[in-house]
């Protein structure tokens, strides 16, 4: 069940040394929008590798290797019983697909500490994570579908655009921005992108959904702006 995945994943974060890292991924989206399910909780380790390994052993959870994770140099540890997992990144943030590296530093700079919470069950933590910012930009460049239903979401915040703009044609080549545009256009765009949306989200009323598309929509024009 997806609510006894959730319910180990928050009993378990709330073990882990807060100041030795912080929370991206799905879990770190939590905080800013409506909360979804996720399986897999993301965590940047700043420090105390080694103890935190141990509380997710001492959790039941085995270190194993995935392949199908969007990040590259990383530690998985899995709760193969209920399907769960943790992935530790280790100085930087590896996008699977294009490669490009965020360093933790970077990371740890924009992110401060706030609640999130799960979809099902009643635990809020306090931890620091990711700004939505930060997310916005692994999540456009990671690029899958789930991916870009967070930044639909996403883009329903006041996000400061010329933090994501300049950081974004900073380090990632212009073919790849391309190409990412033209992907979140044609989800986005399409008339099943809502159903697919409320599906992890819930029901969205009509305001909410066209602001988050004319957002995002105007973000992806400033892209395409800065980089022809």
């Amino acid at each position: 069940m997806l609510e006894d995945r959730e319910r180990v994943i928050l009993e378990t974060l709330k073990k882990i040394p807060k100041k030795d890292v912080v929370l991206i991924g799905g879990y770190a989206v939590n905080a800013y929008v409506p909360p979804r399910f996720s399986i897999d909780c993301d965590l940047v380790v700043l420090d105390n590798l080694k103890k935190i390994k141990n509380i997710l052993i001492k959790n039941g959870f085995e270190e194993t290797i995935a392949s199908d994770a969007p990040y590259k140099k990383f530690y998985r540890f899995e709760r193969k019983d209920i399907k769960s997992a943790f992935d530790l990144l280790i100085d930087f943030v590896t996008d699977r697909s294009t490669g490009i590296r965020i360093p933790a530093k970077m990371i740890k700079k924009y992110s401060k500490t706030r609640t999130t919470v799960g979809r099902a069950n009643p635990i809020r933590i306090r931890l620091r994570l990711a700004n939505p910012e930060m997310l916005f930009i692994m999540k456009f460049l990671s690029c899958r579908k789930q991916d870009i239903r967070d930044i639909f979401m996403l883009s329903n915040l006041k996000l400061d655009v010329d933090f994501i703009t300049k950081n974004l044609t900073r380090m990632t080549p212009e073919k790849i921005i391309k190409t990412r545009i033209q992907k979140v256009e044609d989800m986005i765009t399409k008339k099943t992108f809502r159903d697919s949306l409320q599906g992890p989200y819930g029901y969205l009323p009509d305001k909410i959904f066209d602001n988050c598309k004319d957002s995002l929509l105007k973000i992806l024009e400033r892209f395409t702006g800065e980089i022809s």
